[in-house]
């Protein structure tokens, strides 16, 4: 199931959704969007949530760590695997400040999880929507 929330905008496929939870873990990806912009990174932060806990996270660090997979999904994926010590993120969510690249939407769907919220569109190269529908044609693939 992958919902899209936007500032002021709720899209999902009849699941219950608290919105206060999704706000406030939006919130605490925001944060870590701030630390990203606090480095000179692309101001993007990411959080993986299993049962209501926060089980990974990342921000954007490809120039600190000279590393072009260095995005914040990439990183809050491998943590939330090392949490779980598993690769599969099932009922897992990820919450991200923006929309995921090809990259990361990829690594999303292959590490099973969930749902996928986002902050706002990337229209340059946002992969799950605006630029490309990436996600969508891998679901279907399935």
């Amino acid at each position: 199931m992958w919902v899209r929330v936007l500032p002021g905008v709720l899209v999902s496929t009849g699941i219950q959704i608290n919105k206060i939870s999704h706000e406030d873990w939006m919130h605490r990806a925001l944060k870590l969007a701030m630390q990203a912009f606090n480095a000179d990174e692309v101001p993007v932060g990411c959080i993986i949530v299993h049962d209501n806990k926060i089980i990974g996270q990342g921000y954007n660090q490809c120039e600190s760590l000279n590393d072009a997979t260095a995005h914040a999904e990439m990183i809050a994926i491998t943590s939330a695997s090392s949490t779980l010590d598993n690769w599969r993120l099932n009922e897992c969510a990820i919450y991200v400040t923006k929309e995921p690249c090809s990259m990361c939407a990829g690594a999303i769907v292959n590490s099973r999880i969930d749902k996928l919220y986002f902050g706002c569109y990337d229209e340059e190269s946002g992969a799950c929507g605006s630029s490309l529908r990436f996600v969508e044609v891998l679901l279907l693939l399935l």
